[in-house]
This record gives structure tokens, sequence and C-alpha cells, in this order.
């Protein structure tokens, strides 16, 4: 069985969810790197959780996606932080 997937149609509403330390500059600097990338990024659709001890968060983003180099170019920026331990 080959799969294969799918291919994204741009501009589209592209989730981007970041898992890093219970920190309160994570989110800044989250914040930081989706307006370096999207012109349109809107902070009003984050959505942040915390884990059950408090250690860790999960920050949650909706951006208007315009091409892969741009989706490369934060998943990039994201994974170089080092209060970022994960980006799906």
């Amino acid at each position: 069985m080959c799969e294969t997937a799918p291919k994204l149609e741009f501009p589209c509403s592209y989730p981007i969810k970041i898992l890093g330390e219970n920190n309160p500059d994570l989110r800044k600097q989250i914040i930081s790197v989706m307006t370096k990338h999207s012109s349109t990024f809107d902070d009003q659709f984050t959505k942040i959780r915390q884990s059950k001890r408090g250690r860790w968060q999960s920050i949650t983003v909706i951006i208007q996606a315009t091409g892969e180099s741009q989706i490369k170019g934060i998943y990039d920026d994201l994974r170089a932080n080092p209060l970022v331990r994960m980006v799906l």
C-alpha cells in the first residue's frame, strides 16, 4: 500500500501545534514567529493548554498559509527555539 500525503491548496487555514515549557515567554516568542511569517496572523485564535502538573503547555495557532516555503520557515524558526520541545 503506497500512501502519499495530500497536496495542500494554497491559500488555506493551517493549524500548528507547539509543545513547550510552561514559560510566559514561549507564547510571546511563538507570536513573534507567526507575525514574521504571516502578515494576517490573528492571535485571537490562539489556544493554550497547560499540562496537569504545569510543567508543559501546548499552544495551537492557525495561520492563513500561502505556500510550503512559508510553513517550512515557521517550522524551522519554532524548532530553533530552546523553549519548544515539539512542533506538529
